[in-house]
């Protein structure tokens, strides 16, 4: 639905479109993507192009049909946002910036995308993949809830080995008095022996 006006907004213009695209195994996806666009540079090439809306949306359209080609359908709907700004943004530099897609027949360079919707059109498929995330998301719970029992399992070992040792210590403690306390007994009897003898 595009608006026409007379004027020319330079800054954060948004475009939104939808888009249909075909993955490797041959599965249709919508995206809704929405564009934060600007005009740089020479003001003179703005108007070039007659309707940038159009040019825009139908270069993007290109570039994603290209670009999800490479992709099967599960592993694209588990990177969906990841490739759609990767391709139009391109990559992210050391400092975590997108460079933008720039468009040099009128000076336009989109600096932001937001995927506002991923959708798969055959609902058999749509159904299997949020199975899928469901099962892995409950393994993955699963396995958080063993590691926890795990851990509380290795603690109270320690406690108890802890305890145990503790035990141990005072058990030979009291051998060790019990003994000493023998052979105070002993001397004292051989002493008394001795003292009889002589």
């Amino acid at each position: 639905t595009l608006i026409k006006t007379v004027y020319l907004r330079v800054l954060h213009n948004k475009v939104s479109d939808i888009v249909g695209v075909e993955t490797r195994d041959l599965c249709g996806v919508s995206l809704r993507l929405s564009y934060r666009v600007n005009f740089e540079g020479d003001s003179n090439k703005w108007f070039d192009v007659e309707n940038y809306v159009r040019f825009l949306t139908d270069h993007i359209r290109s570039l994603l049909r290209h670009a999800i080609r490479q992709y099967g359908v599960e592993e694209f709907y588990n990177n969906a946002v990841r490739i759609i700004r990767d391709t139009i943004l391109g990559l992210p530099n050391e400092s975590g910036i997108r460079t933008g897609k720039a468009f040099e027949e009128n000076n336009m360079r989109i600096y932001d995308v937001e995927v506002l919707g991923v959708s798969i059109e055959d609902e058999t498929i749509a159904e299997m993949l949020v199975g899928a995330q469901h099962t892995v998301v409950e393994q993955t719970l699963e396995i958080a809830a063993e590691k926890r029992n795990l851990d509380l399992t290795q603690q109270k070992e320690v406690i108890n080995q802890q305890i145990a040792q503790a035990q141990a210590a005072t058990q030979q403690l009291a051998i060790d008095l019990e003994i000493q306390e023998v052979q105070k007994r002993l001397s004292l009897n051989l002493a008394k022996i001795e003292s009889e003898v002589e």
